[in-house]
């Protein structure tokens, strides 16, 4: 199916793992795309973004908000699998078939160490073998020797799993521009999941997010989110309402 030209895959949890163990066992680079209301408007004004998440070999709704979008474009309802509960499921399943992580990134925040520390007392027989966050690996500013450096670091450590955790569009055109470089099974665009795994930020409570309004309580936890909200809860809907009636 699509929405607003941007594709989505309407896979459940069982499904996606069903592929993850797939890509892993056969070694072939696969990128994951958690797609929300916020990708698919950066997509309308983004070409190379929208490249990159349509041609993503797994693209996962990833916001109440694309059910009711669905829903108003009488398309089927596709599952909701969010980037922070995707990372922890698999975090869970490598730590029992032996699955081995890199985590990426973190922001300013720099939480990929920490929630590499998190999820390891967590799962104590998960495999971490690189966690890393901070300047060095902000995509865009980042020199082409520096930038072969990593790929060459991480080619190097081995993992099944690279969880990258630098915002869109940067995370996502990072895996897509390098995928073949870089050469590993599974690579996924995880967003603020790091933050949530972390605990540097608290994530909604479970109520809230089954209700479809865990953006009310990011916009009281971090207000400086207000502009991202707004596109998401206001412009978001708008846009698909005119696709309807056009």
């Amino acid at each position: 199916m699509k929405i607003l030209g941007v594709k989505l895959d309407g896979f459940n949890l069982d499904q996606v793992l069903e592929r993850v163990e797939n890509a892993i066992a056969a070694r072939i680079p696969n990128q994951i795309a958690t797609i929300n209301p916020e990708f698919i408007l950066e997509a309308q004004k983004n070409k190379e973004f929208r490249q990159a998440i349509n041609n993503a070999e797994l693209k996962i709704a990833d916001g109440f908000g694309l059910k009711l979008a669905a829903f108003f474009l009488r398309l089927p309802q596709p599952p909701i699998v969010t980037g922070t509960d995707l990372t922890d499921t698999l975090a869970r399943v490598a730590s029992k078939k032996g699955w081995r992580l890199y985590l990426l990134g973190g922001g300013e925040l720099k939480t990929a160490q920490p929630a590499a520390r998190a999820l390891k007392h967590k799962y104590p027989d998960l495999k971490i073998v690189g966690a890393e966050s901070g300047p060095m690996i902000k995509i865009g500013d980042i020199e082409p020797k520096k930038q072969d450096f990593l790929v060459k670091k991480i080619r190097a450590r081995k993992p099944d799993i690279l969880l990258v955790a630098l915002g869109a569009p940067k995370q996502d055109l990072f895996i897509y521009k390098l995928k073949k470089e870089l050469g590993v099974p599974i690579m996924m665009g995880v967003g603020g999941a790091f933050d949530f795994i972390s605990g540097k930020v608290k994530r909604a409570p479970k109520l809230m997010r089954n209700l479809g309004i865990e953006w009310l309580w990011r916009l009281f936890a971090q207000p400086w989110r207000a502009n991202r909200i707004f596109k998401a809860t206001i412009i978001f809907p708008i846009k698909v309402v005119f696709s309807r009636f056009k």
